[in-house]
């Protein structure tokens, strides 16, 4: 936290449910209120850094639906979603990528689209899902689950690659998003203009300005 605001670097806390046992969400709501009391996470004054979404400082929580036999469920999720509701915060869920239609890696029961009816932000995994071959099947999964969203009024944020915000901060007009160091398929994302001109541009629609790390275009 205090390097964040030293830097002027956005911050989010993140809790990744894969390791949790039932029974263990009271230590995560435990947790993010000592947090919020050490660090001020709540007094934007204070702790400009720290995201903030819909006026409520941000907690992502991330894990939730998946189909992979994890010793928690989508009960153990919805308490850790209500205890973050009642403290006060505004809860990003991240959820399997064919969450919007309850198959493939995620599980069948419709109580998930309750839960993230909860939340202020969806975040699907997509991460290592498609390629330039395989992605026109993808946009069509990712417009459906923007349409959802919409009309739930749930803002939906998809996770591809490593990126950062500004508008968290200052606002729409200040949108930016980060390239990654990695490469995808031999092509690093950093000059992929299948990414930054297809994908980011014209199929999201992103209006605002890519940055890269100081050493990325080297990499």
């Amino acid at each position: 936290m205090e390097a964040a605001n030293k830097y002027e670097r956005a911050i989010c806390v993140m809790y990744d449910l894969s390791g949790m046992k039932p029974g263990e969400e009271g230590l995560l709501l435990k947790d993010i209120a000592e947090i919020a009391r050490q660090y001020s996470i709540k007094d934007h004054v204070k702790n400009p850094s720290y995201l903030y979404h819909n006026g409520k400082p941000l907690v992502t929580v991330w894990g939730v639906g998946f189909n992979d036999n994890r010793r928690y469920g989508l009960k153990e999720a919805e308490r850790i979603i209500d205890g973050l509701k009642l403290q006060g915060f505004s809860v990003m869920l991240g959820v399997p990528t064919q969450w919007c239609e309850l198959k493939g890696d995620t599980e069948s029961d419709p109580h998930l689209h309750q839960l993230i009816r909860k939340c202020d932000i969806v975040m699907p995994w997509f991460v290592g899902r498609y390629n330039e071959n395989t992605y026109p099947k993808f946009q069509k999964l990712v417009e459906a689950d923007i349409q959802w969203a919409k009309k739930n009024q749930v803002d939906y944020a998809p996770l591809v690659f490593p990126g950062f915000s500004w508008g968290n901060m200052k606002g729409q007009d200040h949108n930016s998003f980060m390239t990654a160091y990695n490469a995808l398929n031999n092509v690093p994302c950093t000059l992929n203009s299948w990414l930054l001109q297809k994908v980011l541009r014209r199929d999201w629609g992103f209006q605002g300005y890519v940055v890269s790390d100081c050493g990325g275009p080297s990499l």
